[in-house]
């Protein structure tokens, strides 16, 4: 009967570097494991043989790469155990916004306005946009990298200027938070003195 042998992560994206263990799978009760052969390659299909490296260290993913990882247990008797893949994806960057635009800047209660914004990578979810405290409603035609949202002035905001923030997350759940854009309302009509002659 041929060992059995895991691998510490599945296979997946990742938002930090890894360290990637190998071991003698807990199903497997024979006790026999004598050494594991493997390879830890930048690209898909290098299999492991018995001339291999025989495992002893944490296997290493870096930050921002894809790692395809491929091993097999051998047994004090030599049974060999068929070759497991594991692929490790790593991103530890935020994602990142641009192109932002708010029209108009300036308004007063009934006004629409229009917030737009280009984001780099795939998104995980939507965006959020807030205008203050007041969230802003995704336009029918999102299509990534493309945003737009929308929102009416209801006349209940708080007057002066408010901010636009924008929260993004990727895939592997890195944020940005983008608050660089302001809002100012005013609802108050304007005042002026009687004239004097």
């Amino acid at each position: 009967t041929s060992p059995l042998t895991a691998a510490a992560h599945a296979s997946g994206l990742y938002n930090t570097a890894l360290n990637v263990s190998l071991f003698k799978d807990p199903g497997d009760r024979s006790n026999d494991l004598k050494e594991i052969h493997y390879s830890l390659s930048a690209v898909a299909g290098v299999t492991p043989d018995m001339t291999s490296a025989i495992y002893s260290t944490a296997l290493y993913v870096p930050p921002n790469t894809t790692r395809y990882v491929m091993f097999f247990g051998v047994d004090q008797y030599n049974n060999i155990e068929q070759v497991k893949s594991r692929i490790y994806s790593t991103d530890t960057l935020p994602p990142m916004i641009s192109n932002i635009s708010v029209s108009p800047n300036f308004c007063n209660a009934g006004k629409d306005i229009t917030v737009r914004f280009t984001v780099n990578e795939t998104l995980n979810g939507s965006p959020s946009v807030r205008i203050g405290s007041f969230s802003m409603v995704p336009s029918s035609n999102n299509v990534w990298p493309n945003y737009e949202y929308r929102y009416t002035v209801m006349g209940n905001e708080t007057q002066g200027t408010n901010n636009v923030v924008i929260t993004v997350r990727d895939l592997a759940t890195n944020q940005t938070i983008d608050a660089s854009q302001q809002v100012a309302f005013d609802f108050t009509p304007p005042s002026f003195t009687n004239p004097r002659f």
